[in-house]
Formats: C-alpha cells, sequence, structure tokens
C-alpha cells in the first residue's frame, strides 16, 4: 500500500465530501466515473439518476455539515477502498435540525493516472440522539 496513493484518496474524499455538503455538481460529476453506481437503503442508483436526485435535493435546504469518524483506507494496487462512519446534519424546517449515522463503502478506481470514485455504499444504521455529541471537526 503507498501511502502517497492515501494521501491522494484522503484528500479526493475531502474534496467529495465538500461537494456533497455544498451540492457543487461539477464537482461531483468531475469525480464521479462513467459507471459511478450509488446503493443505498432507497436503493441503486447510476451515476446519472444519482446526479439528478442530488440536483433536486439541492433546490431545498441542503446539509448543514458532513462529518466522518472512524476512517479507514484500503490501497489494491488500482483500487482503493474507504470506509467510514459518516454524521449528516441537515435542516428539518427553520428552527430544527437532525443527524443522521450511515456507514459509507467508497470504492475509487485509478485509470490512466487518475483516481475516479465508482461506488458508493451508504447504509443508514441509527439516528444520532441530540444529547449526546462527540467531539469532533465540523467540514
Amino acid at each position: 500500500m503507498s501511502e502517497e496513493d492515501v494521501v491522494v484518496i484522503r484528500s479526493l474524499e475531502g474534496r467529495f465530501r465538500e461537494a456533497l455538503r455544498d451540492d457543487d455538481m461539477d464537482t461531483l460529476a468531475g469525480l464521479a466515473s462513467d459507471e459511478y453506481t450509488f446503493v443505498s437503503d432507497y436503493g441503486i442508483e447510476t451515476r446519472d439518476q444519482w446526479l439528478a436526485g442530488i440536483a433536486a435535493e439541492k433546490k431545498k435546504a441542503g446539509h448543514r455539515s458532513i462529518v466522518y469518524e472512524e476512517e479507514r483506507i484500503d490501497i489494491h494496487g488500482d483500487c482503493a477502498v474507504f470506509y467510514a462512519e459518516q454524521w449528516i446534519e441537515f435542516p428539518v424546517n427553520d428552527q430544527m435540525t437532525e443527524e443522521w449515522a450511515h456507514l459509507v463503502t467508497d470504492v475509487w478506481l485509478r485509470r490512466g493516472g487518475e483516481w475516479k470514485i465508482a461506488r458508493r455504499h451508504s447504509s443508514g444504521y441509527k439516528k444520532k440522539n441530540p444529547s449526546y455529541r462527540r467531539q469532533r471537526e465540523h467540514v
């Protein structure tokens, strides 16, 4: 496993997370491979379906923060696997927010020297208890 590859994937994951938070469609489209697939509790989406869903959500009040905890990166040649616990805070209305936890696994492939995300699997597993706050940095 190349430490340089780990640094690159960590940086790409940061860009991906920020683009999700900010509904930055250009960055998301640029990071996702043509065969990108998103798997979640709601089903399996192609790249185009996933991007269309984000664009539709963009009209609503977006995420306030996306935080990854317990990150791990494994490099297997030209394939990288990123796993983390993801906390998403989003507005419910003008006065309330909710936080949800997901386990995410991202698969990045390197082709022609360029890394692109090819798969994301996200499983929601619990609603965060608002009275319990872990020390963490927000993006």
